[in-house]
């Protein structure tokens, strides 16, 4: 089955197909936001619990007719050979199945039952029904009642309480015609998915068939109706009474739109097989036109992916049409083999700004192609990838865009240990990339980088030498007179990592701890070795502005470069820890960088750096408690004697509903912002959301989105309203309206 979290969850309630002429709609819009807008626990919306009888409650789920049938009555009256007649508090019970009336007459010979007066039968799968009369052949479950008022059962078993089965729908019918062991067909019908005292959604029809078989009702002259307002009608519909996937149309939403007009979304939904499905969604724009949009998912043993894409013939607005696709697949062959294709793509830069943007589409410029096979194994390692970009945004020259890999082949290698007695570890990291471009230096590249490492590790500390020879060699085309064509370079690389911890055990608030001191050691040493006639095809870096960084052999990220290092960092790592359980509850850092020779080894445009030292680098995690986390960082240069970048933030969470973020960064040479989000009920029934983003240098709001969301627990409402900076660099502000009606769907409007 496809994940129940997916986008579209929703589809797992679609309709059934009918007549071509039919229109069918499902339990939620696959065409909008695919969340519930519903949040609220059953301790605030409880569901009906329909009460089963103590004689049939042993029985419930059971087949009736495995077991015999018991009467039972004040008085017990025989009309003839095979006819009995049961008044006051007459009961008819078969296993599961009960009819408990005033007045009953059971005839043996057909196990037929008319009964009169506060009638209530009770089916094997739950369902509960009350009405006047009754005439009902148990066996086969055929038969006719009238003024009915009923109860269905959710299936399976879910949900289920002691007292009996919840209800997932409830409703009256002025007639109730049972025409088999899952089918009733219904007139002058009611229904509603909401508990008994919430009447604000209810359908209203002529005629209802409900075949619990398929898990589909299907409804003729229906219309739904909210606080008593019928809001849509039509002339036949199906609805889902179970929560199974099905063919057929989704609810419809309707919006509107400064930039598109009015909209309305007709959500189609096919449920090829248990492990495929597709969404069709013809959605019109009063001042677009017609656009078409489709999704077809697919999950297998070893694969999934999904199709995604969207197309407008000649936009109204843009003058031009407009598309955007998608496309994911993963495929997993066994014993370590996968293949991964990843591939996006869009008509316009606008598109996203246009558009609901439903691909997850980025907003670069550029939008990345990509295959990818690859293979991991305990001792080696294999990938090959194609990977191209599309350009989206025209203005863009045709030379800003990145290389194609065409292709790139990485394989490592590596011993056990005990191939080296325990010792050491010996293995080879080698790639080859073709670079394409049209505009800009391109050719081959081949790396290779054996080496061989040791590890002398103990309860109280390890040692970790190694040796690492990079090589690099280049074949390069569209290279500038006079620039060498085939460069290389090999540097050898020799680094040591150091460690080790000393603990002790204290007592705060009450419970035993254990905090520790980790020093730590790295030193990394390189040759310098000229790589001015080496391009840069996708190295990049140089600053190395976390703590994690600091731990690594080459301040650059990528091949094209290896740093002339000849460094030391010093860390110290404390932590505490809940000696019971194990928990982190702290964790601070330090490290900081001296350099015992300027590095000369640079990226284009780049001067050589002489500092002696790095920033020093502080991080702080803490679980305050259960509740409260809090942690910060501080970028310190010894240089300018003054801190250079700060980050705080904070975040309490005491549930689901009651959540709260702070975060503050100022970066000396870039910007200063605040981050706030907060998610906090209003009451049991209400919900308020609003996220904000600050840029205090400028005085300027990057972002702010509030939402407000009334859970009624049988329809939901949000008002929400967003202000967000286009790729343009212009605000926009737009306000989205949604209502939810349980069981059926959402209304949605769109920016």
């Amino acid at each position: 089955m496809l994940n129940p979290r997916a986008r579209r969850s929703s589809t797992a309630k679609a309709l059934t197909g009918l007549i071509p002429a039919s229109l069918l709609f499902g339990a939620a819009s696959a065409a909008g936001d695919g969340d519930s807008l519903f949040f609220a626990d059953e301790n605030v919306c409880p569901k009906d619990v329909i009460v089963v009888p103590e004689s049939l409650s042993r029985a419930h789920g059971g087949a009736a007719d495995a077991h015999p049938v018991r009467l039972a009555a004040d008085r017990i009256e025989l009309l003839d050979s095979e006819a009995v007649l049961l008044t006051g508090d007459a009961q008819v019970v078969r296993g599961a199945q009960g009819l408990f009336a005033e007045r009953i007459e059971y005839h043996r010979d057909d196990d037929r039952v008319d009964a009169q007066g506060g009638v209530t039968l009770h089916e094997p799968g739950g369902d509960r029904f009350e009405m006047d009369s009754l005439t009902l052949e148990m066996g086969p479950r055929t038969g006719s009642a009238e003024r009915v008022r009923f109860q269905l059962a959710e299936r399976g078993g879910e949900g289920a309480t002691d007292a009996g089965p919840r209800a997932r729908m409830r409703g009256e019918a002025g007639r109730v015609h049972f025409e088999g062991r899952d089918r009733q067909r219904l007139e002058d019908v009611s229904l509603t998915h909401c508990r008994e005292g919430q009447d604000a959604v209810f359908i209203k029809a002529t005629k209802v068939t409900l075949n619990h078989a398929t898990g589909v009702g299907v409804g003729t002259n229906m219309s739904v109706r909210f606080l008593d307002v019928p809001i849509w009608y039509l002339p036949k519909a199906g609805f889902p009474i179970n929560d199974e996937r099905k063919t057929g149309f989704l609810f419809p939403s309707f919006g509107n739109s400064e930039r598109s007009g009015a909209i309305v979304d007709v959500p189609y939904y096919f449920n090829i097989a248990p492990h495929k499905d597709a969404t069709a969604v013809l959605t019109y724009l009063s001042k677009r036109g017609v656009q078409l949009r489709g999704e077809y998912r697919y999950l297998g043993e070893n694969h999934s992916g999904s199709f995604r894409g969207e197309f407008l013939a000649g936009d109204d607005v843009f003058g031009d049409d407009r598309y955007a696709w998608s496309h994911d697949h993963t495929h997993r062959f066994g014993a370590g083999w996968q293949v991964r294709l990843d591939a996006q793509d869009v008509s316009d830069v606008e598109y996203t700004d246009d558009f609901r943007n439903e691909l997850d589409i980025g907003g670069s410029s550029f939008l990345r192609q990509r295959a990818e096979l690859r293979y991991d194994g305990e001792r080696v390692d294999f990938n090959a990838r194609l990977q191209d970009y599309v350009r989206v945004d025209p203005s863009l020259a045709e030379s800003r865009k990145p290389h194609e890999l065409a292709p790139r082949l990485a394989f490592s290698a590596r011993t056990p240990r005990s191939f080296t007695g325990g010792l050491f570890e010996l293995g080879v990291d080698s790639q080859f990339t073709r670079f394409s471009h049209a505009q800009r230096v391109a050719g081959d590249r081949l790396y290779v980088a054996p080496y061989v490492s040791m590890s002398l590790e103990s309860v109280y500390g390890y040692v970790r030498p190694g040796l690492r020879l990079k090589s690099a060699g280049y074949d390069l085309d569209n290279t500038d007179p006079g620039r060498d064509r085939d460069p290389s370079f090999s540097v050898p690389v020799f680094t040591l990592d150091a460690g080790i911890g000393f603990e002790r055990e204290l007592t705060l608030g009450g419970r035993r701890h254990v905090q520790t001191l980790e020093p730590r050691l790295f030193y990394a040493r390189a040759a310098r070795e000229d790589q001015d006639d080496v391009p840069v095809f996708d190295t990049g870096g140089g600053n190395l502005s976390n703590i994690g960084n600091y731990y690594r052999d080459n301040r650059f990220f990528g091949i094209d470069r290896v740093e002339d290092a000849n460094r030391v960092t010093l860390g110290l790592t404390s932590r505490l820890l809940d000696a019971e359980t194990g928990r982190q509850r702290m964790k601070a850092e330090l490290a900081q960088i001296f350099f015992l020779d300027d590095r000369e080894t640079t990226l284009p445009g780049e001067d050589a750096r002489t500092a002696d030292t790095s920033d020093l680098l502080a991080d702080f995690r803490a679980e305050v408690t259960r509740r409260w986390r809090a942690g910060g960082s501080l970028r310190y240069s010894h240089e300018t004697r003054r801190s250079e970048a700060i980050r705080l933030d904070a975040a309490y969470r005491r549930d689901a509903r009651r959540r709260v973020s702070l975060g503050y960064s100022w970066d000396r040479n870039a910007s200063e912002q605040v981050d706030f989000e907060a998610h906090w009920p209003l009451g049991r029934k209400w919900q308020l959301s609003l996220t904000q983003r600050f840029e205090l240098n400028e005085g300027e709001r990057l972002s702010s989105a509030l939402s407000l969301v009334h859970d009624a627990c049988c329809w939901a409402a949000r008002v929400s309203g967003e202000t967000r900076r286009r790729h343009d660099a212009r605000d926009e502000t737009f306000v989205l309206f949604s209502l939810e009606l349980k069981g059926l769907g959402k209304f949605s409007s769109f920016r």
